[in-house]
């Protein structure tokens, strides 16, 4: 056979070692094992405060997965977080503002993925690339005056600003097969980004479970 049928032959023989199917396609969700906030005291002409970035500890979305030759499989994720950014600034006691900044942000991780062994237990490790998203912000300013009373001003506004950042990503798990057709897979990912641009850290640390077919 030659052409293209001998092609899809010689992969589907490559791809036959690593795990049982070809396609895996599921959801999954994890939780930080590094920090998820990180607060600072900033301060200019303008004022002075408290500035503290949150990260919701949660993330969840889509995966997908391919068998490749040689057992290596090719994984890509879509993983939604939710972070906001509360600043604040008091020039004196009697008068500050207080601005707050919400977003959605993704990541796309692309990895390519070892499994050891082949069976009901299957352990592997995971390296490859990912970028993160941040298509806009919801923000608001609220002004205060004669200490912490209600705010006499409230402005809404919306920036949109794209922000797409880059990184490395690491991890290793095992895919578990369970009695029917629904396999779960336990894992840890290191991400390495290259900017802390509304990041509580570059090492992000974070725990997974997946769920898929």
């Amino acid at each position: 056979m030659t052409g293209l049928g001998g092609t899809v032959v010689l992969v589907t023989l490559f791809c036959a070692d690593a795990y049982p199917e070809f396609l895996y396609v599921g959801i999954q969700g994890g939780t930080p094992l590094s920090a998820s906030t990180s607060s600072a005291l900033v301060g200019s002409r303008a004022g002075a405060g408290l500035s503290t970035l949150d990260i919701r500890r949660y993330t969840v979305g889509p995966t997908f997965e391919i068998a490749l030759p040689f057992k290596l499989r090719f994984e890509a994720d879509a993983l939604y977080k939710r972070l906001d950014r509360t600043d604040h600034s008091f020039l004196a006691p009697t008068y500050g503002t207080i601005t707050r900044e919400a977003a959605n942000a993704w990541e796309f991780p692309l990895l390519l993925k070892y499994p050891f062994v082949r069976g009901r237990y299957s352990p592997f490790v995971a390296a490859g690339g990912t970028f993160r998203r941040i298509r806009s912000f919801d923000g608001s300013t609220e002004t205060f005056a004669y200490g912490f009373q209600p705010p006499y001003s409230v402005v809404r506004y919306r920036i949109n600003d794209p922000l797409t950042q880059g990184g490395l990503a690491f991890g290793a798990g095992v895919r578990i097969i369970t009695m029917g057709p629904l396999k779960v897979t336990p894992a840890i990912r290191y991400t390495r980004w290259r900017s802390m641009e509304f990041l509580p850290t570059k090492n992000q640390v974070e725990f997974f479970v997946g769920l898929g077919l």
